[in-house]
């Protein structure tokens, strides 16, 4: 039933963010194909650039926005609406719902930043290697001299993210089901609701940090007043930057993710399984 749920929502949201995704990276290779018919250093070709490098900033923005929009209206329309009330009247565990939700949100999430990544590739990269605005064979190098603790660093920033990114979305859900809780305004109780969470959330990680960085008194946190350049952060992670990702803090701030990604899931099945308010 899980698959199925998943499957459903999945095509749902298909219908409004395939296109928005499609033409996303249409409008990236126009303006790609803008810059590159640039004939001379014109005014008029200078504006044609510019136009093209805004559009493909909109357009960027764009996806994120309707991402996001359609991920929390989704969550809202299935369990605060008439579709919800028809969807719990399915021999189905709020469980499978909850984590089909949450499920799809990630792979949109996913996907929305791999087409921005391949939208700011095909913007920079030049077919004249001595003409890139990025260095290419700069970044070849760093990664040619990373060493494994700088993998693993990689590894635990790219582990940070997404334990982030899970926290996000599921105080979005949290937010959403406790505004479920009232019969009128619930988009303005659930921004409410969000906001409340997001101060919370970060009062108590803020209170964490420096507790324990009392207990912790090395200085995990001097490494960033230091002048460091970008090389160094990528290639010197068993001297000065190291410290910052390996500390005690990281996994500390994971673990208290962590803890509030439970309480909230928590929530929001207590909600949506005793005390659904549906109109």
């Amino acid at each position: 039933m899980l698959g199925r749920l998943f499957k459903y929502e999945l095509k749902a949201t298909s219908k409004v963010l395939v296109p928005i995704y499609i033409a996303f990276i249409a409008i990236t290779i126009i303006s790609r194909v803008s810059i590159d018919l640039q004939v001379d250093e014109g005014s008029l070709w200078s504006f044609i650039n510019g136009m093209g490098l805004f559009v493909f900033i909109i357009s960027a923005i764009t996806m994120f926005v309707a991402t996001a929009i359609v991920i929390i209206w989704r969550f809202y329309r299935n369990t605060s609406s008439d579709e919800g009330y028809l969807l719990f009247t399915l021999p189905v565990k709020v469980d499978y719902i909850i984590i089909s939700e949450f499920l799809c949100a990630l792979i949109w999430g996913f996907l929305m930043s791999v087409f921005t990544v391949l939208g700011i590739f095909l913007m920079i990269f030049n077919r004249n290697v001595d003409d890139n605005i990025i260095n290419f064979s700069y970044f070849g190098n760093i990664l040619s001299s990373l060493t494994a603790d700088g993998i693993k660093a990689i590894f635990y920033l790219f582990l940070d993210i997404l334990i982030s990114t899970f926290q996000e979305i599921m105080s979005i859900y949290c937010a959403i089901s406790l505004a479920s809780l009232f019969n009128k305004h619930r988009l303005i109780f659930s921004a409410t609701f969000y906001i409340g969470l997001l101060i919370v959330v970060n009062a108590f990680a803020i209170l964490i940090m420096n507790i324990v960085e009392k207990i912790f008194p090395s200085g995990v946190y001097n490494a960033y007043s230091e002048d460091i350049s970008f090389s160094d952060i990528v290639t010197s992670w068993n001297t000065d930057v190291a410290p910052i990702i390996n500390s005690v803090v990281s996994i500390v701030d994971w673990v208290f993710l962590l803890v509030v990604i439970s309480i909230e899931y928590i929530i929001i099945r207590k909600i949506l399984s005793k005390n659904l308010n549906i109109c």
